[in-house]
């Protein structure tokens, strides 16, 4: 999947999305569209492929860079299951990884980090790093 932010608004304030059918080897342009679902300020966002669960994390917003936010899907991101808003003021650029599996135990299979420009003002004052649980808590 290859998902971008929509620069110039077009269509939509929403990610634009394309999923490659061979995994990447080619992309048909005609297969693009734009997920209303994932509104967006025109900012960098994440998606992570994890135990069967796709993740996006971006500013989820239509105007400015705030709200934070983590959404999941089921299937491979045809519809988003669920949300959950991790910080609540100013927030940019974001990343999420988990452990590799062969690094993985009982206890830290069951996590995802997000790393996230965030502030009171301005998203630049600080950079978190979160541990969110795969079920739903921090």
């Amino acid at each position: 999947m290859l998902n971008s932010r929509n620069h110039y608004n077009y269509h939509c304030k929403c990610r634009i999305v394309v999923t490659s059918k061979d995994g990447g080897e080619t992309i048909s342009w005609t297969d693009i569209r734009f997920d209303t679902t994932l509104i967006d300020p025109v900012v960098s966002g994440h998606i992570l492929a994890y135990q069967g669960i796709l993740f996006f994390s971006n500013p989820a917003t239509t105007t400015t860079r705030t709200n934070m936010t983590l959404r999941w899907s089921y299937d491979d991101g045809t519809t988003w299951s669920g949300a959950y808003q991790v910080w609540n003021k100013a927030s940019g650029y974001s990343c999420m990884t988990a452990f590799p599996k062969h690094l993985q135990t009982l206890d830290n299979q069951k996590y995802i980090y997000l790393l996230y420009e965030k502030g009171d003002l301005s998203a630049t004052e600080t950079v978190s790093l979160v541990k969110i649980s795969l079920d739903g808590t921090l």
